[in-house]
């Protein structure tokens, strides 16, 4: 058996716990291009307490998964990457949002990252449903407020954020922009994180940022049903 040491980012302290056979199963059966509810489910399975996975935020969501890659790869060699680039920054500020200068960019939910998994198809609608989730300014008409994920209007508000978006003239909606990845980059003091086509990767300190997935997780039988099914865990882009 495995032990983990405790994670701690922020206020919060996540307890780790080896993956069973079964719970190995219960993530390999949701499609692997679902990687946000594969990580979802992964992360029900491995927290020893009862944080709600769709509520903790993505860079925690990531930093859990490669804490417990790291400790993998040094005990059983599951996967053979230099994992130390991408590890995230336990000691560094948490910061729930960013703000200057009127603009503002939050972090992102699991849920919300779900909900964007299910929509986007490209790394431009990424990047735009993110703004629209993510980026709000002090006193402006369209843009003044997040969009809640805990309230029922969360689509209709997301919605008519991201058609605002979408309706700008190509040298506004840059601006806009503009904010974003300057906030955003800000924001990501822990991992960090970008997207491509297919949603989240992590950048590392030199190489190309890589895809995690939660089957790089899994070890004999069930690592090489999973990769005879889907392909491989972790992918560079």
């Amino acid at each position: 058996m495995i032990t983990f040491d405790d994670v701690k980012i922020g206020p919060n302290l996540y307890q780790l716990k080896e993956l069973t056979f079964n719970e190995a199963l219960k993530v390999s059966v949701i499609q692997k291009d679902l990687n946000e509810k594969r990580i979802t489910e992964f992360l029900r399975n491995v927290l020893v307490s009862d944080q709600d996975p769709l509520k903790m935020f993505v860079q925690e969501r990531y930093a859990i998964l490669l804490k417990y890659l790291e400790k993998q790869t040094n005990t059983l060699l599951s996967i053979n990457i230099d994992m130390q680039q991408y590890l995230p920054k336990l000691n560094t500020d948490w910061l729930p949002e960013i703000s200057v200068k009127g603009a503002v960019v939050r972090q992102m939910s699991g849920f919300e990252a779900e909900y964007l998994e299910s929509k986007c198809k490209s790394v431009a609608e990424w990047i735009a449903c993110a703004m629209a989730i993510q980026l709000k300014y002090d006193k402006h008409e369209k843009l003044d407020a997040f969009p809640d994920p805990e309230e029922n209007d969360f689509e209709i508000h997301f919605l008519e954020r991201l058609e605002y978006l979408k309706s700008l003239p190509q040298s506004e909606f840059e601006q806009h922009y503009q904010v974003y990845a300057d906030l955003n980059d800000l924001l990501c003091t822990v991992v960090d994180l970008a997207v491509n086509d297919q949603g989240f990767v992590v950048r590392g300190t030199d190489d190309a940022p890589l895809r995690f997935c939660p089957s790089a997780a899994f070890i004999g039988f069930v690592k090489d049903v999973d990769e005879l099914r889907y392909g491989n865990s972790i992918q560079t882009q």
